[in-house]
């Protein structure tokens, strides 16, 4: 990949990046008229004058705008060659906001990597207000930095959902091929932890994580302080986080938004976009530690070295990029939501968890009612009731498909496992395998290779699929902006914020991302996938704990449990052809120096 002269960008010009030279030449000569055209003109009337002059090769100029100013545009330009197509993402600053500046001196323009023949192309009317986009490799990057609402980002940059086996998810050819394939399936849900903090030490194209991203962001000390003091992610080995973040509802509004009280009807509208960048303010305060300890716990991330299980899994099979938690909030209230597609009013861990108290219907009730077979393998040890028990309807009816956690080992060994095999880890403390603070990571991936490693040696192997994922992000950083969600039902939540006023809760918008793996020897390997199909509305959507119950849909003609559930993208496109290679055991785990 060629690099350009780089240049100050001075007002009215046009920056470019470009990740395919294939393009240059073609893209040169069409950036040059566009800009000689329509020099210094607002994006909205690029986008007029564009049509009036009919460039047939430039399409397709969304306009939006950051409070109330025009920003950003889409322009669709299609490859010469007529292969494929390249998404070119034009910005312009049409004012002088220094809330907009990103290191005052003039910017010059960036080969930045981004996805294959996609330019970024950077404009301002003064030089001195250009932003700083040398990191933002990913359009999922820039919003953030942007400040940009989900909706608007989404209008300006529709993301195409991937078909990696060359059909749609939920198609009659997909469901078709995913009933032929899969007979098993076994769904574990590991703890609290977050996609940068698991994944962000990763080298590998594709995954949208620190190390791909620049190799850092960073929070502010004090959210009042944006301009203080700022702390940024980094590598760092804890084996065991002491320090258990904060990852209440309201604890999470502190770590998205810089505020408990976000307003509810601007995240609805679009209007309001999490900042990201209370997370090292809220462990400092939640554990009255210093801003160092603070940021090293919630703003760190593994090395390859410290995690080579999960490394295997990304380099094996298939990673979600954009997998986020049912609610922004803590465990049981996910693990509720992520079984029964609705956290029924739930937004703690509250007794109604310890005594089977839950009545709304769960995935167990419907399998059981539809002559699937299921069994809950439960590693708790005593601590709590499983997942499975958390329902008033498994309590009464089918405690016998609850069994400890080693029963599974000997089940998947001997050909005996159910159609669904649902795991529940240990948690919380040290010693245990959840990941849950202060529970290990190496135990965690011992846990995970263990599984792995019975399925794949017993006879059941080609015909199951496997989902690895987490109830929830437990306080840690990731740089990705939850996306806003159908409600599954009319109930909300009120807690009580830190600071003695009330917040009331919606579910209508998800939790943060986290790690997700689709390990089968039917899912693609070393394949990143990234966005899905809701498929109530055709549009491109982020996953999430219920797409889980989408796909089991899928495969066994259930009904959708909430509108959560219906408007959740499944996965079924993911199961192809029959792989021969998959590796017959995961990387052993290695001790880290010393557990903090």
């Amino acid at each position: 990949m060629r690099s350009r002269p780089n240049a100050p960008l001075r007002p009215g010009s046009i920056g470019f990046a470009q990740s395919g030279d294939p393009w240059d030449s073609y893209v040169m000569r069409k950036l040059s008229k566009f800009q000689k055209s329509f020099p210094g003109s607002s994006l909205e009337n690029q986008s007029h004058a564009s049509r009036a002059h009919e460039e047939k090769n430039i399409q397709n100029i969304s306009r939006v705008t950051l409070q109330d100013r025009p920003m950003m545009g889409l322009v669709k330009h299609t490859n010469p060659v007529g292969t494929e197509s390249a998404n070119i993402l034009l910005l312009q600053d049409m004012g002088s906001s220094t809330r907009l500046r990103r290191n005052p001196p003039p910017v010059e323009s960036h080969l930045l990597p981004m996805w294959p023949g996609a330019m970024l192309i950077i404009s301002s009317v003064q030089s001195n207000n250009v932003l700083d986009l040398s990191a933002a490799m990913k359009t999922s990057t820039l919003i953030p930095l942007l400040g940009l609402s989900t909706s608007a980002v989404a209008a300006a940059v529709p993301a195409k959902a991937q078909q990696p086996w060359g059909y749609a998810s939920g198609s009659k050819e997909s469901i078709a091929n995913l009933k032929d394939k899969v007979e098993n399936v076994v769904w574990i849900l590991l703890e609290n932890r977050a996609f940068d903090n698991m994944l962000g030490g990763i080298h590998r194209q594709g995954l949208d994580n620190v190390v791909n991203n620049g190799g850092s962001f960073c929070n502010p000390q004090n959210v009042s302080e944006p301009k203080g003091k700022k702390w940024c992610s980094h590598y760092k080995d804890f084996d065991s986080v002491i320090h258990d973040p904060d990852h209440s509802v309201t604890g999470n509004n502190m770590e998205f938004f810089g505020t408990y009280h976000p307003d509810d009807k601007a995240i609805a509208a679009g209007t309001l976009t999490p900042s990201l960048d209370g997370f090292v303010e809220r462990q400092m305060v939640s554990h009255n530690i210093s801003a160092k300890r603070a940021h090293e716990e919630v703003m760190g991330y593994y090395s390859e070295s410290e995690v080579p299980t999960l490394v295997d899994l990304v380099d094996e099979f298939t990673t979600f990029n954009y997998w986020h938690s049912c609610v922004p909030g803590p465990t049981n209230p996910n693990r509720l939501c992520a079984i029964a597609g609705t956290a029924d009013g739930h937004g703690t861990n509250d007794e109604s968890f310890d005594v089977s108290g839950i009545d709304v219907p769960s995935i167990f009730q419907v399998a059981s009612e539809k002559n699937i077979s299921w069994r809950n393998y439960d590693g708790t040890n005593g601590a709590f009731l499983s997942d499975a028990m958390f329902f008033n309807w498994t309590a009464t009816n089918a405690k016998e498909n609850v069994v400890p956690l080693e029963n599974f080992y000997q089940d998947a060994y001997l050909g005996l496992l159910p159609q669904l095999s649902y795991i529940n880890p240990s948690c919380c403390g040290l010693n245990t395998n959840s990941m849950h603070p202060s529970g290990n990571v190496s135990f965690g991936q011992v846990l995970l290779k263990q599984i792995y490693d019975a399925v794949r040696t017993g006879p059941q192997w080609d015909k199951t699929l496997l989902l690895i994922t987490y109830d929830e992000t437990g306080g840690f950083f990731d740089h990705v902006v939850p996306p806003l969600a159908v409600r599954p039902d009319n109930k909300t939540y009120t807690e009580t914020a830190p600071d003695g006023a009330n917040y009331t809760l919606t579910y209508d918008r998800l939790g943060g991302r986290m790690p997700t793996w689709l390990v089968s020897p039917y899912a693609p390997r070393g394949y990143i996938e990234n966005y899905g199909i809701n498929p109530a509305t055709g549009e491109t959507s982020s996953y999430s704990a219920t797409s889980v119950l989408k796909t089991l849909g899928y495969l066994w003609d259930l009904e959708d449990l909430t509108p959560r559930v219906s408007h959740s993208p499944a996965f079924d496109h993911l199961i192809g052809h029959t792989r021969r290679n998959a590796v017959a055991t995961l990387a052993n785990p290695k001790p880290f120096p010393k557990a903090v």
